[in-house]
């Protein structure tokens, strides 16, 4: 039988682990708009169910949900097979195009999926005694989920990977469900409205505390490293005095010693600089004259001796790092909103190179008036140079930052890669086609959460995406990006990206970065 939601045709914008034995879809209706939904096959509480919608209409419960209101809120911790089941069913799903959503018995529903490798399925079984998430391709078991111990029902059927799929034999279906009626009244709804909030909300920021602390626990071991690695050459440092040392004795005992200990990698010399003159052993290179290992010996005294205050300088800018990233990750940990690890990050950065670089004196400028500049005065023309230079879009973010659009894949190339310096910030949207966007980050400083967000809709804006509703954007800085050999203009890969998620119908963004018709037909 046909059901409703998700119509034919809609895009599945993305997939992601839920909680324990759970997975989150998200599908994007051109006119319906987005809507997220819940995929469970929890023991206690196998359902399909749709937490939220934004487009015509309202929340609605979905075809197989099982409870709804309270009782299906309760917060339950994640699990190692949840999160490779939603990875397996991400790389499989994501981008693909509803066929089909039905339910070929009534303790099943079946969502199909059209895919560039394929048809692909993904099963719910409502079985009271196990229920289970299948993933299937070509009517064979792709992945399962959860997968127990026991991998064979009565009735002998095989549910591991690589195995044709059957039905079931003999389901204990779940009790009947409780009617679904609207709630009466205004009061009842704005409750139930701010119940999935709330549980949005708590998604949310665990989604955003996961990652926030996967890249302040990388920070810190990147930290802690050159920390290991500048002990090291503090200690060489400290031995400089040494290697002049031995230049001098070598200068004083080495003809003889040549003669003594001919051929010799390491020759022994008294040591005219310490009380009762010690034998000491002096390395050196028996093919080389002694003059050059004489001249190898000072040259080493001379870098080590140079090293010392830029091993020094190194050292406390990776403490105050440290100590700054430690203190971020104690603020994600006490955010109490995804709002809150935004804004504990937002003033965080690693520190790149030693030292840093200067602002250029072409920096944008800073503050209210900049930001001022940028919501209502005169916005700055796109920028078209003469033939063969880059045709650009420039914005000022509220910040004050210079933001760059690129306008065609040679303008891209252009902007990525003669235009932008490696640590200005490089956007571009997740899995579509679209526009290069570069963030001016002259003095290397953090760059503010409002002015990644501006530069982030932008690259969504200008994009394939544009109407997908919420787009996911990726954002690294320009040194970690790279041309793809013999591709196409344009054609990227980067490394050490992160991602956010951006809302294209933003009409406040869209008014900040004035966006007009002569720059969306440019």
């Amino acid at each position: 039988m046909m059901l409703e939601f998700p119509a034919r045709g809609a895009r599945i914008q993305s997939v992601r682990p839920g909680r324990r034995d759970e997975m989150v879809l998200e599908t994007y209706e051109p006119g319906a708009g987005l809507r997220r939904w819940e995929v469970s096959a929890d023991r206690e509480d196998a359902r399909w169910l749709e937490t939220f919608a934004r487009g015509p209409g309202r929340n609605r419960a979905g075809p197989g949900g099982t409870r709804s209101g309270p009782a299906a809120v309760r917060s339950a911790p994640r699990d190692i097979a949840s999160a490779a089941f939603a990875l397996l069913a991400r790389a499989q799903l994501e981008r693909g195009r509803v066929l089909e959503l039905s339910r070929p018995a009534p303790e099943i529903v079946r969502l199909d999926v059209e895919t560039p490798e394929g048809a692909r399925s993904l099963v719910l079984e409502l079985d009271r005694s196990r229920p289970e998430l299948l993933l299937l391709g070509d009517g064979t078991v792709l992945g399962c989920l959860k997968p127990r111990r026991e991998q064979v029902r009565p009735g002998g059927r095989i549910l591991e990977a690589g195995a044709p799929y059957r039905l079931p034999a003999q389901p204990r279906p779940f009790p009947p469900e409780p009617a679904r009626t609207p709630p009466a009244g205004a009061e009842a709804a704005q409750a139930l409205d701010a119940l999935w909030r709330e549980r949005l909300a708590a998604h949310d920021l665990q989604r955003a505390r996961t990652q926030a602390a996967k890249r302040t626990r990388e920070a810190l071991r990147r930290l802690e490293r050159r920390m290991e690695h500048l002990a090291a050459d503090r200690r060489a440092a400290q031995e400089a005095g040494q290697f002049r040392a031995w230049g001098e004795l070598l200068k004083i005992h080495g003809a003889r010693a040549l003669r003594e200990q001919p051929g010799a990698s390491a020759l022994r010399v008294p040591d005219e600089f310490s009380p009762g003159r010690p034998e000491v052993s002096i390395p050196v290179d028996p093919a080389a004259p002694l003059a050059e290992n004489i001249a190898r010996l000072f040259r080493e005294y001379r870098k080590r001796q140079a090293s010392a205050g830029h091993v020094a300088r190194r050292s406390a800018e990776t403490e105050g790092a440290l100590a700054a990233a430690r203190s971020a990750a104690a603020a994600v940990e006490a955010a109490a909103t995804a709002e809150q690890v935004e804004q504990a990050l937002a003033g965080w950065q690693e520190p790149i190179g030693a030292g840093g670089a200067p602002a250029s004196a072409g920096a944008a400028p800073r503050g209210p008036a900049a930001a001022g500049m940028a919501a209502g005065g005169r916005r700055p023309p796109a920028r078209r140079g003469k033939a063969g230079a880059p045709r650009l879009l420039e914005r000022t973010s509220s910040d004050g930052f210079r933001i760059l659009v690129g306008r065609s894949a040679a303008d891209n190339d252009a902007l990525t890669f003669q235009v932008a310096r490696g640590r200005d910030w490089w956007l571009h949207a997740a899995g579509y086609s679209g526009s290069h966007v570069v963030v001016r980050n002259d003095a290397g400083g953090p760059l503010p959460a409002a002015t990644l967000r501006e530069a982030a809709w932008l690259a969504a804006y200008y994009s394939k995406a544009r109407r997908q509703g919420e787009v996911e954007v990726a954002y690294v800085q320009r040194k970690h990006v790279r041309r793809v050999p013999k591709g196409p203009p344009g054609q990227v890969t980067f490394a050490h990206g992160r991602t956010l998620w951006v809302d294209v119908g933003d009409a406040g963004l869209k008014r900040v970065l004035d966006i007009r018709a002569e720059d969306e037909n440019g």
